[in-house]
C-alpha cells in the first residue's frame, strides 16, 4: 500500500511457536518477531514483508492510525478524500 500518512499496527493474537522467531515482520532493514500481545507499529511506505515459517496460521489484529506528524487539517483533508471515494 506504500502510504506514509498512516501507520499500521499489528497486535499478535495467536502466534505459532510464540517467541521462537518463526513468525516475523521485516520493515526495511529491520526484522522483528511477532510476540503474542506485543504491538508492532510501522510505516507501510517502507518495504515490508511477513514471514511465517510454521505450519500453522498466525492471527494478528491489524489496524491503522493517522501518522502523528499530520496536522488536524491534513487529517481532515485526507478523510474527505476517502469519504468522497466511498460514495458510489
Amino acid at each position: 500500500d506504500f502510504t506514509n500518512f498512516v501507520l499500521t499496527s499489528h497486535l499478535p493474537l495467536v502466534i505459532p511457536s510464540n517467541g521462537q522467531n518463526k513468525c516475523r515482520l521485516s520493515v526495511g532493514d529491520e526484522t522483528r518477531q511477532w510476540i503474542e500481545g506485543k504491538v508492532i507499529l510501522f510505516d507501510t511506505s517502507i518495504y515490508h514483508d511477513a514471514i511465517n515459517e510454521s505450519d500453522e496460521m498466525r492471527y494478528i489484529l491489524m489496524f491503522r492510525v493517522w501518522h502523528p506528524d499530520l496536522t488536524k487539517e491534513e487529517r481532515e483533508a485526507l478523510q474527505l478524500i476517502y469519504d468522497c471515494l466511498e460514495i458510489p
